[in-house]
């Protein structure tokens, strides 16, 4: 394992071990928060190839909160965009009545 992976295993299990406490569906959401709030991109793209090969060496809430990272990203991929030109009428629309 790659020093830069090991740190991320290391720093995803004290935050697990912080949400612990809190039982773990509170757990699960509060580290799935803290790792979309504060990780960049690149390590959760590189925590996320980790658990795709060593899922039992993994916390199981850690696991389970990229799980539901995952699930966010595919119903936000998945989530109808409004057409360009109507949410630039939007915000000018907002932009107006905030003056």
């Amino acid at each position: 394992m790659a020093d830069n992976t090991k740190t991320l295993v290391r720093m995803a299990g004290q935050i697990a071990d912080f949400f612990r406490p809190y039982g773990e569906e509170k757990a699960v959401a509060g580290v799935a928060k803290h790792i979309r709030d504060f990780w960049t991109p690149q390590m959760r793209r590189d925590m996320e190839h980790h658990i795709e090969g060593h899922r039992d060496a993994i916390e199981p809430i850690v696991a389970k909160a990229f799980e539901q990272l995952a699930g966010e990203r595919s119903s936000a991929a998945e989530a109808p965009q409004a057409p360009e030109g109507e949410a630039n009428a939007r915000r000018s629309q907002l932009a107006s009545s905030a003056n």
